[in-house]
């Protein structure tokens, strides 16, 4: 995964160098193609996040048994302590994989990170 994590960490930096960077400097006429390569760098890290996902994890598995550990009572019925911890990495995973913009600029609010 070391391989998979140095691409993730390439293709981020690219990403924020292209909108921090190149797309303010840009003329308006040309902005339209820099906005095309970001929105290709953002489904690339999206393919990437998933297939790092997948390989660390057998997300479906774990789910399934984590949501029978819980129906079972092995947590606690509040919901607390590890297993708020599991949830919240699971979240975490969700929402890198499906929203780079997310773990990049930690755009969305509604989510606390801790």
């Amino acid at each position: 995964m070391k391989d998979a994590d140095q691409i993730t960490n390439l293709l981020e930096a690219a990403k924020a160098v292209l909108e921090e960077d190149i797309i303010p400097s840009l003329p308006n006429r040309k902005r339209l193609n820099a906005l095309l390569v970001g929105k290709a760098l953002s489904i690339a890290l999206n393919t990437t996040y998933q297939m790092v996902r997948q390989g660390r994890n057998e997300p479906d598995k774990n789910n399934k048994v984590l949501s029978n550990q819980i129906r079972s009572g092995v947590y606690d019925e509040s919901l607390t302590g590890e297993i708020t911890t599991i949830l919240s990495q699971n979240v975490d995973e969700r929402l890198e994989a499906t929203t780079p913009d997310f773990k990049l600029h930690q755009k969305f609010s509604q989510h606390l990170t801790s």
